[in-house]
């Protein structure tokens, strides 16, 4: 309490005046009466909405149960739904069906005005496209033989001096002329060590 603060209530209850003296003179205070019928009136509130809760909810619990009648009908409901969902993926395969017939006939059409568009000297120009095609085939035969060759080339000298690995095989095989180069640079580095 602060100086010159008393105060007066009754045994048990909330105090319902406050006097304070100061310098100035006396002043009484209901405050704290005013605040305990405050909280008086919140609990009865508070009290009054829970009993209400516990009345209506129940009864609004009993209201939302379905009948069999309800049920049946949402039956009926999800099967129209389902059976016309089924309709509209049918509807929109066979869409797709005829667009993609649509297309197919915009194509061949295509295919059948092309020979009248381009004359007689174009036709023999497309052939020759396809002959540049046969000419590279040889060209992957020499460079797939070579391969071969260098790889046997480098298993017989790895035969004849008895030693080296397997592995250079592998990699004349795969590289060619290459990787036949390098090793007959390891060959004669070894050569010359093994005279030294």
């Amino acid at each position: 309490m602060t100086r010159g603060e008393k105060k007066f209530s009754q045994a048990g209850e909330w105090p319902k005046y406050k006097l304070e003296v100061t310098s100035f003179g006396c002043r009484i205070d209901c405050t704290s009466y005013k605040i305990g019928l405050i909280r008086r009136n919140k609990m009865k509130r508070y009290v009054l909405t829970i009993m209400l809760a516990a009345i209506f909810v129940p009864a609004l619990a009993v209201a939302q149960e379905e009948g069999p009648e309800d049920i049946k009908f949402r039956m009926e409901l999800h099967e129209r739904e389902m059976e016309l969902q089924n309709r509209e993926a049918e509807m929109d395969f066979e869409r797709s069906m005829q667009e993609l017939e649509l297309e197919k006939h915009k194509i061949e059409l295509e295919h059948m005005r092309r020979p009248k568009e381009h004359p007689e000297h174009m036709k023999g120009h497309d052939d020759d496209d396809d002959d540049d095609d046969d000419h590279h085939h040889p060209l992957l035969l020499v460079v797939l033989v070579v391969h071969i060759l260098c790889a046997v080339w480098v298993y017989q000298d790895i035969r004849r001096r008895a030693g080296g690995s397997g592995i250079w095989i592998v990699i004349a095989l795969l590289t060619g002329l290459l990787g036949t180069l390098v090793y007959a640079v390891v060959r004669i580095g070894e050569s010359q060590k093994s005279q030294a």
